[in-house]
């Protein structure tokens, strides 16, 4: 752009120099016979050439082209100097006064020519120390570009480095982060497959209570069949019992008819006697149906017993088995009491979803009012930019009436070249350094785009770890409605998510972190291209091309300003996702708190069947209880008539013993009696069978026993054989009056 610059210079001076030399070229040529008349005076013409060069050559450099004319007026004035010698003195005078004339005109001229050179040579000092001022300000410019571009510079390598750390650091967290996901990837798929084979385990356990409680439901209904059996026997027992009490009191009844017909009449004692044998056969008879029956009975009280010893197994198998359902009602309540916890863990991470959501969108919001500004912005730097394009089109004409007095004034400014050179060469310098901090801005743009890339693949990322984190607790949701009793595992579980989730937010503070950075780092890119704009702003007076570079600039902060509209975008799309996720995670809760509900009502059912299983114990045990007194009951009663029938038994032996007695003594007594008298015998027979009837009956009354009964009866014999005279043997009537006495006794206990 220099050497363009320089030749556009060098074409305008070679352009806007000719006229000059025309104007003298014609005076040269109107005034060569002047010169050629006055040569007696070319000393005035040679003091005058300084002079008259200085503003020749301030003009213009074709200037130079005008003094060989004059070399040429010397040589003709030379060449007719020589001819006056021969001439007449008169002629002399003339030419001479016609000289003065002409040298008079002359110097009238080049007083006038002088007072113009005067005046241009103050305006040449005049736009001098203007060009020096303009000079000395580009220095001072050129100074603060260059400090411009240093600062640039140092803060474009700490950028750098900041950069290069920052991807450096968010490599590694984006590496680390991986491993992690992938280790907790692992332990999720190894926890899920661990929970498959508990709930296949807590299936089978609880296909097993269920078969446990149906036999145990089976053995109570059994269990309750045999003790309404059993109480069905005993009723029945009852009835043959009462049959049989009725059957002895008429049994009582008939032998105390018996008795007392014996007393009425001896004579038929014998065939009631008899009778008496034969009903005590029937009863004999009886008495071995009972023993059948007694046999029956014991046969029964076994099998009571057996039932009695499997209902008290049953008992302790309920026992265990209501132990274990306490201890699964516990176990539930407690995993209850754990989800209560865990919902309430996750209405609190909701709640802090919510919170970060409301913050997400207080950013967004603070955001788009910072791209609202950026946009108000960008428009007043686009007036700014118009003015300051007007005013370089102003800088420019102005440059061009410089660049013409410029070409006017080169002669007087030579010594200015060599600065005006170095000046260039800085300003070449300074061109290339912008050159090159605008490489390193398109570079540091490169790399923004690059962190960019890299920021929409780590949410990609993010994204894809949200997705594998929903379906993760889809699939959990579903492991929690399929067994229940697998609480733990899900508690576990919830507390990774929440670990995850802790996680994910150091993800998203790191990235806000990073995209704060970003952002200061888009604000000291944005505030060093202001001072860039400035500097360029301020050097675009002298230098053109960098408009081009001007233009592709904005044309990249536009980008940069759509980039970051389109990553507000897909921030706002984030939201919703993060919305709806939300949206999600709340009909999850719900449906979590609905299986909660189910949970608590088939608690409170299990707690209702064990209640009722425990009554029904009571029951099956109060039954046991009763069933166990029934039985000793019927074994005592059983027992009793075992102890009647064996007394039925000796009774019926002692009293056929008694009958041989009684008609052995009969026999004897006849016989005595025959010896004796019979009126006598006849007598004493009734006395002590009235006697021995009496005695038999007042014997409650008295409170005697067999023995004082024979005693009795023996002192009345005795007594009214020594009344009548006639005695009898006592050692033969002491047996059989004990024998009679004690039966008469069982009689009456009976």
């Amino acid at each position: 752009m220099a050497s363009k610059s320089k030749s556009g210079l060098t074409d305008a001076s070679n352009n806007k120099s000719t006229p000059p030399t025309k104007k003298s070229s014609t005076k040269s040529s109107t005034k060569p016979l002047e010169s050629n008349k006055l040569s007696p005076k070319p000393v005035v013409s040679n003091k005058l050439s300084p002079k008259s060069a200085s503003p020749v050559q301030t003009k213009s450099p074709g200037s130079n082209e005008s003094k060989p004319p004059i070399n040429r007026s010397l040589k003709t004035g030379s060449r007719i100097n020589t001819p006056p010698e021969k001439k007449p003195a008169s002629v002399k005078q003339s030419e001479l006064q016609s000289q003065l004339s002409s040298l008079q005109e002359e110097l009238n001229k080049t007083k006038e020519q002088l007072i113009l050179v005067e005046n241009e040579k103050n305006k040449a000092l005049d736009e001098l120390n203007q060009s020096k001022n303009e000079t000395e300000e580009a220095k001072e410019k050129l100074k603060e570009a260059l400090l411009a571009q240093k600062t640039s510079e140092e803060a474009t390598e700490v950028e750098k480095s900041r950069a290069i750390e920052l991807e450096q650091s968010t490599l590694e967290h984006v590496k680390k982060r991986e491993a992690e996901w992938r280790r907790k990837y692992e332990e999720i798929k190894n926890q899920q497959e661990r929970d498959k084979v508990s709930l296949v385990e807590a299936t089978k356990e609880v296909e097993k209570v269920k078969l446990e409680l149906l036999r145990a439901l089976d053995a109570k209904e059994m269990a309750i069949s045999h003790a309404e059996d059993s109480e069905k026997i005993a009723e029945v027992n009852i009835e043959k019992v009462s049959i049989l009490t009725r059957e002895m009191e008429r049994i009582q009844e008939a032998f105390d008819k018996e008795m007392m017909s014996k007393e009425r009449e001896k004579e038929e004692m014998k065939n009631e006697l008899s009778k008496e044998i034969a009903v005590l056969k029937s009863e004999v008879e009886k008495g071995k149906g009972t023993e059948e029956k007694l046999a029956e009975f014991e046969i029964m009280i076994q099998g009571m017993k057996d039932e009695i010893s499997s209902l008290k197994n049953s008992e302790a198998d309920l026992k265990n088995m209501l132990a274990e359902w306490r201890e699964r009602a516990e176990a539930l309540q407690i995993k209850l009491a754990e989800s209560e916890d865990c919902n309430k863990s996750k209405e609190e991470s909701l709640n802090l979803t919510i919170r970060e959501l409301e913050q997400k969108t207080a950013i967004l919001r603070e955001k788009e009012v910072e791209a609202s500004l950026v946009k108000d912005k960008i428009g007043s730097l686009e007036v700014e930019l118009d003015k300051y394009k007007g005013e370089v089109d102003i800088s420019s004409q102005t440059l061009l009436e410089v660049e013409k007095e410029a070409f006017a004034l080169r002669s007087q400014i030579g010594d200015l070249k060599l600065k005006l050179q170095t000046v260039e060469e800085a300003k070449s310098e300074a061109i290339e350094k912008e050159k090159d901090a605008s490489a390193r801005i398109e570079t540091i743009s490169r790399e923004r785009n690059e962190l960019i890339e890299e920021l929409e693949v780590s949410r990609d990322e993010l994204e894809k770890v949200k997705k594998a984190m929903d379906d993760l607790a889809s699939a959990l949701h579903e492991v929690s409605a399929e067994a229940r009793e697998a609480r733990e595992n899900f508690i576990n579980k919830s507390e990774e998510l929440d670990k995850a989730r802790s996680e994910i937010e150091e993800i998203n503070l790191n990235l806000k972190n990073t995209k704060e950075s970003y952002e200061v780092m888009l604000d000291e890119a944005n505030y060093e291209r202001v001072c860039l704009q400035k500097t360029v702003e301020k050097l675009e007076n002298e230098t053109r091309g960098s408009s081009d570079e001007w233009f592709e600039k904005e044309k990249g902060f536009m980008e940069s300003v759509q980039k970051s509209e389109e990553e507000i975008v897909k921030i706002k799309l984030e939201k919703d996702d993060v919305v709806e996720s939300l949206k999600e995670a709340q009909s999850k809760l719900d449906t979590e708190k609905a299986e909660n509900e189910k949970l608590q009502s088939e608690c409170r059912e299990v707690e209702l069947k064990i209640s009722e299983l425990e009554k029904a114990l009571v029951e099956a045990q109060e039954e046991s209880a009763n069933l166990k007194k029934r039985l000793v009951e019927k074994e005592r009663e059983m027992e009793v008539i075992a102890q009647k029938n064996e007394e039925r038994k000796s009774q019926e032996k002692i009293a056929l013993e008694k009958v041989e007695e009684l008609e052995n003594g009969h026999k004897n007594d006849n016989s005595k009696l025959e010896e004796n008298g019979k009126g006598n015998s006849e007598e004493e027979g009734v006395v002590v069978e009235a006697k021995m009837w009496d005695l038999s009956n007042g014997k409650e009354e008295n409170g005697l026993d067999g023995d004082d009964l024979d005693s009795n009866l023996d002192d009345d014999a005795s007594e009214k054989g020594t009344e009548n005279g006639k005695k009898i043997d006592p050692q033969k009537k002491k047996p059989f009056m004990k024998k009679f006495g004690g039966f008469l006794k069982k009689k009456s206990n009976n």
